[in-house]
């Protein structure tokens, strides 16, 4: 169920400039805690937001017609959140005038907005077409932290509902898939990117972590003025961190190693903590089950997720 959450934002601030930002990244990259960030310094999100869940306990920062904009088109394509093609190929009319909508919404705030989804990186051109000001905060974490955090996620799911859907075994089961997700999204980014160099900032996730200075970096990127001396939020105790993965091949290595270091190329805030990455053939990846759901709770032990606190990644 949609839970929506009002947010009341403390901080004052004389807006030079009216910017529209498309806060982005993979899901489990840390979009969450960058638009909790912006949204605390000053950033309109919206009224009504995703609220929290097991997974993101602080909330997800989404504007729940942006997500349900986003969800229609991939359903009417056939796909979902976990897209693995190529871009999806949405009418250019009927794009522009469902982002219009929420557009003009937004610009009633008359300060700096943004909106926050995954699934933005999968019709970027749309969004940066439709506004008239865009500008884009696009998030990245490694591929292997990203594939723990779904199986982590997803096994969560499991344990609290062994019946639940068949789909929430596919990361486990075939884990190329968010693998192949990962590129889709993040590729999508370096090409925004790379297209609009001076629209666009790129943050990885240990750099939200680790406190780095995100709002002066996004505001000196994009000319706004984002309040720095805000407490952003973020909570770096709430994201594990592992230094070590063990990930299938699955024929995507290099293509995985190439976006990952184009990432790190565009940054303005890249990570030094890049983990190591044991690749071992597909029967033989440690992360693959062959056993029945209700079984999954010895795969949780070993993955180290306490039941107590569920998957907060």
């Amino acid at each position: 169920m949609i839970l929506q959450s009002q947010l009341t934002v403390s901080c004052t601030t004389v807006w030079p400039m009216h910017r529209q930002l498309v806060v982005s990244g993979f899901h489990r990259s840390g979009t969450s805690m960058t638009m909790q960030a912006l949204v605390s310094a000053g950033l309109h999100a919206g009224n009504s937001l995703i609220g929290g869940d097991p997974s993101n306990p602080d909330g997800h920062f989404e504007d729940i017609e942006t997500v349900n904009l986003h969800d229609n088109w991939l359903r009417s394509l056939g796909s979902d959140w976990c897209h693995t093609d190529e871009l999806p190929q949405i009418d250019a009319t009927q794009a522009s005038t469902g982002i219009a909508t929420i557009r003009d919404r937004l610009d009633e705030a008359q300060k700096p907005w943004g909106v926050k989804d995954p699934r933005a990186c999968l019709f970027l051109q749309h969004w940066f077409s439709t506004l008239q000001r865009p500008a884009g905060v696009f998030v990245y974490r490694h591929f292997a932290g990203c594939l723990h955090s779904l199986q982590r996620r997803q096994a969560n799911e499991l344990l609290v509902n062994p019946d639940t859907s068949a789909n929430a075994h596919r990361f486990w089961s075939h884990p190329e898939v968010a693998l192949e997700s990962w590129l889709v999204h993040n590729n999508a980014i370096i090409a925004i990117a790379q297209q609009f160099p001076e629209q666009c900032v790129v943050i990885s996730q240990e750099a939200v972590i680790h406190g780095a200075p995100i709002i002066s970096a996004v505001n000196d990127s994009l000319s706004i003025a984002l309040d720095t001396q805000c407490d952003i939020g973020v909570d770096a105790s709430k994201t594990a961190q592992r230094k070590e993965f063990c990930v299938s091949s699955s024929g995507l290595q290099s293509q995985l190693e190439h976006t990952w270091e184009q990432l790190q190329q565009l940054a303005v805030l890249p990570t030094d903590h890049t983990p190591k990455v044991q690749w071992v053939e597909p029967q033989r990846a440690d992360n693959r089950i062959h056993i029945p759901p209700p079984s999954l709770t010895s795969q949780w032990d070993r993955l180290g997720i306490s039941r107590s606190q569920g998957a907060q990644e």
